[in-house]
């Protein structure tokens, strides 16, 4: 592909360049391998086709998700069996399956990003905690929708609060707050509710308006509310809101 040659940054859209920018914070050493290959270069258009650009329209969904998918397997692969190549890809590739299963249901691709965590979590230095947490909350969040074990409530919640106290992201925000949120559903413990209407209320509070995100964050912070006085006047317990805002 284009990309792979020369400077990434002047083939990319002005999205894509942001999200460029981005990935080269995050993974600064994986900039480039020894022999000039841009590997995250790789990654980055993985996203790119995922869905997390605002071009993501251009492609069918499925194609896209599967050439993302593959692509980063290659990058995996070429990168050997560690280094900041093999962590930038493996992040990255968790994202990705997480997106595939949010839009696809498909029960593969969500168990192939445990799978993925569990060597990000078994081989991640302490200054790549922070990312490694952040997919353990969004990863253990869906397995829960998905099997309905309340113990991936418990793991996602403990892997979101290490999160936002390392970061304090808005992605960790949304997913951590969802987390509780179901918990507070399966237990009722009110400490989970007053817990994700705080981190849903600043998520929200931080997110601009015009964002594609914020119809989903508010209309969960409003279900939030409704059924937190639905149940202090005794009604029934609440269900869930919907993660709106997608896989983040």
């Amino acid at each position: 592909m284009a990309a792979e040659t020369g400077d990434p940054g002047a083939l990319l859209s002005a999205d894509a360049r942001m999200e460029w920018t981005g990935l080269r914070l995050r993974h600064p050493a994986a900039e480039t391998d020894p022999g000039g290959l841009p590997l995250v270069v790789m990654a980055l258009w993985c996203r790119v086709l995922a869905g997390e650009q605002t071009d993501f329209e251009r492609f069918r969904r499925e194609e896209s998700l599967t050439r993302a998918q593959r692509l980063l397997e290659r990058v995996r692969r070429e990168a050997g069996g560690g280094g900041p190549h093999t962590f930038a890809a493996s992040v990255e590739l968790v994202q990705v399956l997480a997106v595939r299963f949010d839009h696809t249901g498909e029960a593969l691709a969500l168990e192939r990003a445990a799978v993925v965590l569990a060597d990000l979590e078994r081989g991640s230095s302490p200054p790549e905690r922070a990312a490694v947490t952040e997919l353990g909350c969004l990863v253990h969040r869906l397995r829960y929708e998905l099997h309905g074990d309340p113990a991936d409530l418990d793991r996602a919640v403990d892997a979101g609060a290490e999160s936002l106290r390392l970061t304090g992201a808005p992605s960790v925000r949304n997913n951590l707050a969802l987390a509780q949120w179901q918990r507070f559903v399966v237990r009722g413990e009110r400490g989970d509710l007053d817990d994700a209407i705080r981190g849903q209320s600043e998520l929200l509070a931080a997110t601009a308006p015009e964002a594609s995100a914020w119809p989903g964050r508010a209309a969960n912070l409003a279900a939030m509310l409704h059924r937190a006085r639905r149940r202090r006047s005794g009604g029934p317990l609440p269900v869930a809101p919907s993660a709106a805002s997608g896989p983040t």
